[in-house]
């Protein structure tokens, strides 16, 4: 079925390899493509507007809006598909809710504010669901980063709970949970419950995370053990207590359990006692209790995956070996330790990562991913190194023989190279035991970002369902209309590459999407301006480099080309927008104010505050071409918010305070309007009026709000923006008539929310 409106003729022949039927035709019109394809503009006056959550997918849709009504929109397109996997850790996996049917994962490094993405799969149907983007959150001031671990369920399934490896007190990252609780007025919001970097009763705070995975040491009790530091063995565990059993929202508390160390991930718990490796060579497999414990060395073992309930009270662990030198073996013991009984060498498997590992509850079968030791290695390679991967497999082990099977393969579209655990769906009315056993390719998919392939028990089928984008996801920004009619904006997640980010092109005429390449870790501008030569320039970032990146794009030949690196960031996407005015180039980076000359790309620079408490709010306005610009800078500290000009001099930029000690800090940049005035929102919700000389004065005033992103002068002669409170479901647009000054607001539709970085409209016929 065509995707894009338009009169198309079906033709149809059928062969049986010898003789042709007759041909035949039929005209169909497309009037109405299908849901999230790109359709050509509304008529009439509109705005458009970008939504990272919105659409089928909810993982951005571009809107088109009446000026004349806010109220009525016209969805463009949706982006449609799922984060892809941008992390090739070992420690995402797939993970059986307790009771409702599906498979869960957090992928890390993706999503809408790229700190991970929590997925919801259903092996039955291959249905995969965006259930939330892990949002920003800073406990002890420090935003955590790398959530990437296996989720744990709470047995009742109304809780899940994952580790992140950084953020937080000291940086050593902490414990998220998640409210899965779909009844609940909190369902799908996240919170810190314990912070790795903090004390408590019998424990220090570490600088870093713990090795192994969340696992549950009795009734809400939650355990983890770390890789010893050079020279010591052990240090205690980490435990989180829930303070009440009955309300898991409320704070835990922190404990150190015993003198653990321990390699690899996997460990298995009962009880206050912790079977788990020590050391990688030779290692010493013990039975810990919180007053110290039992080992015995596993002497044929290499490079520890670790210990496992395989049919309890049987205690399993497995070691992947060293090359083609050792091969993988599997161990038996039980909880309390003792004899460690040698029980298979998997002496064809050569030269391999065992990525991840799950035991059947209801059968004699275990289940491991395996992969080339050189896959992690080369799966991102561009170069050709000549080098083999053999291709990943997931093998089925079976007792009492211990015999293996390969039940999912890769290579091809499969991919190269599987990570994290596999996981088993039982469904109680089902009479086949582990009928669906799933897993996570990192290369896998048709969009080589990613796929889970499931191997069903019924039929032997192999499936796969593919993540990642074909075009891009996670739109942001404002939208760019240039002199040809077209219109460009940024997507933070691209068909290509892993980690920046995309510019698209969208041809209103033809309702059709086009991709600019970006190199690896270069995240787009907030803002595309079109220059005299026709290209268009944004102010980005490298990733890698943590700095700006000027960069300018070809509207005919969509070519990206970097104009300059200027000044370090910590930000992933900039809060600065770019202006241009007589083909120079302005912006912000931190506390300078920044001009490129675009003839010569000389650059030229000039502090914005020699104590660094002012910063800039957005970017430098002009009301007309060569006239001096204006700007607004809000304190750190939360005072003297402030108005400046800058002397329209690139090569020779000078700064001069206008208004001083504004008591309600701008929160947009200034516009100018045809009136002569410029314009800006605040903090406290106002609209507020500059002459360029005056104190400002209110125009239009909201409760309990603030204005934020940017603000546009549509072609009826409105002002217009958005509102927000940070509740997203309590957002709204809103409009001022400079005419006559009358003000209209209203809520932005659940199905319609605004784009999260720097939301407003564009003026686009």
């Amino acid at each position: 079925m065509p995707d894009a409106v338009g009169s198309y003729i079906i033709t149809l022949t059928v062969s049986d390899g010898s003789l042709w039927s007759a041909i035949y035709s039929r005209a169909i019109t497309i009037e109405n493509p299908p849901k999230g394809a790109a359709i050509s503009l509304p008529a009439g006056h509109n705005l458009m507007m970008l939504s990272g959550t919105g659409g089928d997918s909810r993982t951005g849709a571009v809107y088109s809006i009446s000026e004349s009504d806010l109220s009525k929109s016209t969805e463009l397109f949706s982006f449609h598909g799922l984060p892809g996997i941008n992390s090739s850790s070992f420690s995402q996996s797939l993970v059986a809710h307790p009771n409702d049917g599906h498979l869960y994962t957090v992928l890390g490094s993706t999503g809408l504010y790229g700190r991970g993405a929590l997925l919801k799969y259903n092996p039955a149907s291959h249905h995969v669901e965006l259930l939330m983007s892990i949002p920003r959150l800073f406990p002890s001031g420090n935003e955590i980063r790398n959530v990437k671990g296996t989720l744990l369920f709470h047995p009742d399934g109304k809780t899940a709970y994952v580790k992140a490896d950084a953020g937080g007190l000291n940086q050593s990252g902490g414990v998220l949970q998640f409210n899965m609780d779909a009844s609940s007025d909190d369902y799908l919001t996240v919170q810190v419950i314990g912070e790795f970097g903090a004390t408590g009763t019998d424990y220090a705070g570490y600088p870093i995370a713990p090795v192994t995975n969340l696992m549950w040491n009795g009734d809400n009790r939650l355990l983890s053990v770390f890789v010893a530091p050079r020279g010591s063995l052990y240090w205690p565990g980490f435990e989180l207590t829930a303070s009440d059993s009955n309300d898991l929202s409320k704070p835990w508390v922190i404990s150190g359990f015993g003198a653990l160390g321990a390699r690899g991930r996997h460990i298995a718990v009962n009880n206050d006692t912790v079977v788990h490796f020590v050391s990688s060579n030779s290692p010493i497999m013990e039975s810990s209790g919180r007053s110290g414990g039992v080992g015995e060395v596993a002497s044929d073992c290499r490079n520890p995956i670790g210990a496992f309930f395989w049919r309890a009270p049987l205690v399993f662990s497995v070691c992947e070996g060293v090359t083609s030198e050792t091969p993988a073996v599997l161990y038996e013991t039980t909880i309390s330790g003792g004899p460690l009984s040698l029980r298979h060498s998997f002496s064809n498997w050569k030269n391999i990562s065992i990525a991840g590992l799950v035991p059947s509850k209801v059968a004699d079968n275990m289940y491991m991913t395996v992969t080339d030791y050189l896959a992690k290695f080369l799966v991102d390679s561009v170069a050709d190194t000549g080098l083999t991967v053999a291709p990943p497999f997931v093998s089925e082990i079976t007792k009492p023989n211990y015999s293996t099977k390969t039940i999912i393969q890769g290579g091809g579209d499969k991919g190269i190279l599987f990570i994290g655990d596999p996981a088993i769906l039982n469904d109680p009315d089902d009479s086949i035991n582990d009928r669906y056993v799933s897993v996570l390719s990192y290369d896998g998919g048709e969009n080589k970002r990613g796929a889970i392939l499931t191997y069903d028990r019924a039929d032997s089928s192999v499936s796969m369902t593919s993540l990642g984008f074909s075009k891009g996801g996670f739109p942001f920004g404002k939208v760019t209309k240039n002199s040809a009619g077209d219109y460009f904006f940024a997507v933070s997640d691209g068909e290509r590459g892993r980690d920046g980010g995309k510019v698209l092109r969208y041809d209103s005429a033809l309702g059709e999407l086009a991709e600019v390449v970006l190199p690896r870790t270069k995240r787009p501008g907030l803002n595309h301006v079109e220059s005299a030569s026709g290209k268009l320039y944004s102010l980005g970032i490298d990733l890698f480099a943590d700095t700006y990146e000027l960069y300018s794009i070809d509207t005919d030949s969509l070519g990206y080309q970097k104009e300059g690196s200027i000044g370090q960031t910590s930000d992933e996407i900039s809060r600065y927008a770019l202006a241009i005015d007589n083909n120079n180039a302005w912006f912000f980076t931190g506390d300078a104010l920044n001009c490129v000359d675009l003839f010569t790309n000389q650059l030229n620079k000039v502090q914005v505050s020699l104590s660094g408490s002012d910063e800039p709010v957005r970017a430098v306005e002009f009301a007309t071409p060569s006239a001096d610009g204006y700007f607004a800078t809000r304190s750190t500290s939360g005072a003297n918010a402030a108005i400046h000009r800058v002397v329209n001099d690139c090569a020779a930029p000078i700064i001069s305070s206008v208004i001083t000690g504004l008591s309600d800090a701008p929160s947009t940049a200034l516009l100018a309007s045809s009136d002569g005035n410029f314009y800006y929102g605040t903090e406290g919700g106002k609209l507020m009026q500059f002459d360029g000389v005056s104190q400002p004065v209110i125009v239009a005033s909201f409760d309990n709000t603030g204005v934020v992103g940017f603000l546009t002068e549509d072609a009826e002669g409105a002002i217009v923006g958005v509102l927000s409170n940070g509740n997203a479901l309590e957002d709204k647009v809103f409009s001022y008539t400079i005419a006559d000054g009358t003000t209209s607001s209203q809520i932005v539709p659940e199905d319609r929310p605004i784009d999260t970085f720097y939301p407003g409209f564009t003026e686009i016929n």
